[in-house]
Order: structure tokens, then sequence, then C-alpha cells
């Protein structure tokens, strides 16, 4: 008699969630490309493909995320099938100019002079720093009888500074952080003296002079190091070849 009362027991509660689950459907949710984030109705559920369960009737809104693409919303609606509601999302990947982008702030000598950045006036010097699409630009400042143009490059997720000088046929000069190249602790700033150890190199350069001394042997670049906005900037020919030279 008891392992009949047992079993009825064990028997009862196979049945009760499935009495619970009655009139519920379940969704059966891939992503080309996969392992992509899925929330149904605003809630996290997994990632990609996963199977949902006990999804109730009606309408739902399922969205779909992965990083580098754009967001999917698809809704559905469940009704009461025994057999598991098939949904295929492809995301589709953000473009080139979403994923990477840098910034550019420009100086020149040129006194009160327009900037036109890619033909379209931004404004008055000086400009400061703008968000703008990895690539090359045209920047030109234009003052009463004078005027400079470059070509200028704007290096993804990296601030650069342009300097362009007035009456100046020569390439333009081009800074960059120090600390998006180089790790905190590789280069030191005291009293307008600056001090980079790094990748078995060093440097010792200062705010107000273009010449440097690289392992102790004398080396021009086209820039003095700067602070802008709190910030140390070098020349990027400099920050390039250091590292490079930490890759061999």
């Amino acid at each position: 008699m008891r392992s009949l009362l047992v079993c009825c027991l064990l028997l009862a509660l196979s049945i009760a969630p499935a009495a619970a689950d009655r009139g519920r459907a379940a969704i059966f949710i891939s992503s080309l490309p996969s392992s992509a984030d899925v929330w149904l109705d605003g809630v996290f559920v997994g990632e990609s493909p996963i199977l949902v369960s006990a999804v109730a009737p009606g309408h739902h809104v399922i969205s779909v995320s992965k990083a580098g693409f754009t967001v999917q919303d698809v809704g559905v609606d469940v009704g009461s099938s025994s057999e598991p509601l098939m949904e295929s999302v492809r995301l589709a990947a953000m473009t080139s100019a979403l994923r990477q982008t840098g910034s550019l702030a420009i100086r020149s000598d040129i006194a009160g002079g327009t900037v036109f950045l890619d033909g379209s006036s931004i404004g008055r010097l000086p400009i400061a720093t703008r968000r703008l699409a990895a690539g090359s630009h045209h920047v030109e400042v234009r003052a009463k009888g004078d005027s400079v143009a470059r070509d200028v490059d704007v290096y993804p997720d990296t601030e650069t500074v342009v300097v362009l000088h007035a009456a100046s046929s020569a390439a333009p000069v081009v800074l960059a952080p120090a600390d998006g190249y180089l790790p905190d602790d590789a280069f030191t700033l005291v009293g307008g003296k600056l001090v980079i150890r790094y990748a078995g190199h060093k440097v010792v350069g200062h705010l107000d002079q273009r010449d440097y001394a690289v392992d102790d042997q004398a080396r021009r670049y086209d820039a003095a190091p700067a602070v802008v906005g709190g910030r140390l900037y070098l020349p990027l020919a400099l920050l390039q070849w250091l590292v490079t030279e930490s890759k061999k």
C-alpha cells in the first residue's frame, strides 16, 4: 500500500508542471551570427541559440544584440501549439563609420581664421576636439589674405591634434595623446622636462623644444611636447616609432 501511495505522489508531481504550463508554448531563437544576447519582452533570457519555454500566448517582442551589430527587434505572436515556434534573426553589421571613430583638434597661428572640415565651415579658431569618422579628412584655415590647407589622417579611438602654420608648404604637424600609445608609467613630465622609458629606449624632451634626445642621440621632430586639456601630446611619428620598437 505504501508503495502505491509513493507512486501516486510521484505521478501527481509529474503532472502538476504540465498542467501549470498548459496553453503555453516555447520559442526557439537563433541568430546569425550566433552567441548574441537575447531579450524577451525586455527580460534577458540568454545567448542565442536558445529555447525559451512556457511563453504565454499573445504578442511578444524579441530583442537580439551583439557588439558591432545593430540591435534587432522582432515581434512574434505565440499560440497554444505544442510545437516550438522557430524564430531566426539576422543581425546587420554596423557601418565602419559607426565602429571606427576618432577625435580631431585643430590649432593654427592664423589669428581668427575660419576652419573648414571636408569643405564645410565648422567655426573659428581654436577648434575644440571633435568626434568624427576615422580616415582621411581635408582641413583648411582661411583668414584675410592668408590660408593653409592639409589632408590629415584621423585614427580610430585616438585624439589627434593638427597644427597648421601660415605660409608653410611643409607637411602638417600631427600630435597624438601619449597615453593612447604608451603605458602611464612609461613617461613623466616634471617642470617641463619629459622623460620616456619604453621598449628599451630612453627619450628626453622639453615642452618648448622640438629637439629630443633619443638614447643620448640628438633627434629633431616636427613638434615639441604639448599639454592639451590636461593630457600630454607628442609627435605622432615618435609615438608610432616607440610602439613599433615594443613589438620587436
